[in-house]
């Protein structure tokens, strides 16, 4: 009897059952691995400093302003006309931009204005630092965000 004779059985003999059951099982052990929990600790570095933020519930921010007088000021709250008359009657403020991660207070820049073209230059790049935090902080794969 040849290997090629009808007769001949093969040594394995599932069937189509067999395989359908092989291949299920397969797609069912492929989809298991798709399925990813990431707990890595997420970690935030500015000027040297490394701050751990994998706990932080609230993300908030606080842009300050202070004349030379001590007196406080809100530029945030003041339209462009203002800050400029403030500008020109004062010379210059110093503008503070700083991260609220729940209690923690991050100063990111304490910087003296002296132009308008200046406190938007600030404000942007504040700004822009905001948006890469927060995008940091929802991307599950994202372990350390450095900021400049």
């Amino acid at each position: 009897m040849s290997a090629f004779s009808p007769n001949t059985r093969p040594a394995c003999s599932f069937g189509v059952p067999g395989i359908l059951l092989f291949v299920l099982m397969s797609l069912l052990v492929a989809g298991c691995g798709s399925t990813k929990v990431y707990t890595a600790n997420k970690s935030l570095v500015y000027r040297g400093t490394l701050y751990n933020v994998t706990d932080v519930q609230q993300i908030g921010s606080k842009v300050t302003g202070e004349l030379a007088t001590g007196e406080m000021i809100s530029p945030t709250e003041m339209e462009s006309k203002a800050i400029k008359s403030l500008l020109k009657e004062h010379d210059a403020f110093t503008l503070t931009t700083t991260f609220l991660l729940d209690d923690k207070e991050v100063v990111y820049e304490r910087v003296n204005v002296d132009s308008y073209s200046d406190y938007t230059k600030h404000s942007k790049r504040f700004s822009s630092a905001q948006k890469k935090l927060i995008k940091f902080m929802s991307e599950a794969k994202a372990t350390q965000l450095e900021l400049d």
